[in-house]
């Protein structure tokens, strides 16, 4: 399956706008989030090694990291 899009939040902190993509099959699945800079705000990333997710806010900073496969897990937030 294969899906884009994109999109247009209203906020506190004003209009927000961007693109997602999604992939998925057998083998795995990933989902990207983009402002409408080009900037990466969600990467997510699964398949049978294991999770990557990365979660940054509009300036590029990393808010939420998860790595995870078979020999456990590490989680980094910012606070």
């Amino acid at each position: 399956m294969r899906a884009h899009g994109n999109f247009d939040i209203r906020s506190q902190d004003g209009p927000g706008k961007g693109s997602f993509t999604l992939e998925a099959d057998s083998n795995g699945a990933a989902i990207s989030v983009r402002d409408d800079a080009g900037r990466s705000l969600v990467d997510f990333h699964a398949d049978h090694n294991g999770v990557n997710l990365n979660v940054r806010d509009h300036r590029g900073r990393n808010l939420l990291k998860l790595l995870a496969d078979s020999l456990g897990a590490a989680l980094k937030v910012r606070h």
